[in-house]
């Protein structure tokens, strides 16, 4: 049985093709798309089905583990849904 591993796309996240090291730049959901870079500024645009069907693409170890909250705003007391929910009066 083949099990597939989850690929990280948010940005900011590594990701290791055919050997290489990229970071991705940002995503086009709509598109179905990612935008990949490297260190020295390559830019490549693949789809989702390219990344998903390549034999040798895997998340980077360098940033699989680190910050799950990347790109998210950090939740406060003023923006808890109790908060944004009026009380009764």
């Amino acid at each position: 049985m083949n099990t597939a591993a989850v690929l990280d796309l948010s940005p900011g996240a590594g990701l290791v093709l055919d050997g290489t090291e990229w970071t991705v730049e940002r995503r086009e959901p709509h598109l179905s798309r990612v935008q990949l870079v490297l260190d020295d500024g390559t830019r490549e645009r693949v789809t989702f089905r390219f990344l998903a069907n390549h034999p040798q693409c895997r998340s980077s170890s360098r940033t699989a583990a680190s910050e799950a909250n990347r790109g998210r705003q950090r939740k406060t007391a003023g923006t808890s849904r109790r908060a944004a929910v009026s009380s009764p009066n």
